[in-house]
Formats: structure tokens, C-alpha cells, sequence
């Protein structure tokens, strides 16, 4: 009889260990992705970067709007909220609009750029 209590213990000892190694993979695993960052190609040859605020059949909104310096091609900069925030893009100049991977070099830029300010 204590052989059998001895295995239930460590049975119930076994299950807690698992349960914590399964929470912990869940929470440390995949790093977290902000939701709804795009990046939208124009038949113009623009490409903006933001959250997708709304989508309809006419027209793709964003919010937090970002795109590449135009006098120096490697630096991201923040769109002048002042001027027009968000920004409305009719859907007949949209070639694409894609999601920004969690590993998005532009992605990374914008979170880094939106949690030092």
C-alpha cells in the first residue's frame, strides 16, 4: 500500500510539473505581435506601413501611419499626424496590402520608434 501512495504522489507531482513546462512554452514561446500592422503598395510606387483601422471594399484605412524618408531610403519615419490621421486609401490604387511578419525589420523600427516616445 505505501508503493501505491508513493506513485500517486509522484503521478500528481509529474502532472504539476508538466502543466507548469506547458504554461511556461505557451507564454515565452512565440514572441507577441501587435495586431493589424500592414504594409500597403501603391500603384504609384508608395509604400505606407500602419494598423489597419478599417478595410472595406472601397477603401483600407490606416492609423499610426509610417513610411521610408525619401531623401534617405533606409530610414523609417512617422507620418505627420497633423496633416491627415489616419490616412484613407482608395482600394483602386491598393496593389497590396500585407501583414507585417512579428520578425518585420519595419515592424521591429515602428514598435521601437512608438515605445521611446
Amino acid at each position: 500500500m505505501p508503493a501505491l501512495i508513493q506513485t500517486k504522489k509522484s503521478l500528481v507531482s509529474l502532472i504539476i510539473f508538466l502543466a507548469f513546462v506547458i504554461v511556461a512554452i505557451l507564454l515565452f514561446s512565440s514572441p507577441s505581435q501587435p495586431d493589424n500592422y500592414y504594409s500597403v503598395h501603391l500603384d504609384d510606387g508608395d509604400v505606407w506601413y500602419g494598423q489597419v483601422v478599417n478595410d472595406d471594399p472601397s477603401t483600407i484605412v490606416l492609423d499610426q501611419i509610417y513610411r521610408f524618408n525619401e531623401k534617405n531610403s533606409h530610414q523609417l519615419v512617422r507620418y505627420d499626424p497633423d496633416i491627415r490621421e489616419p490616412k484613407e486609401f482608395n482600394r483602386d490604387h491598393v496593389l497590396s496590402a500585407e501583414a507585417l511578419s512579428a520578425d518585420s525589420a519595419v515592424l521591429k523600427a515602428i514598435l521601437k520608434y512608438e515605445g521611446g516616445k
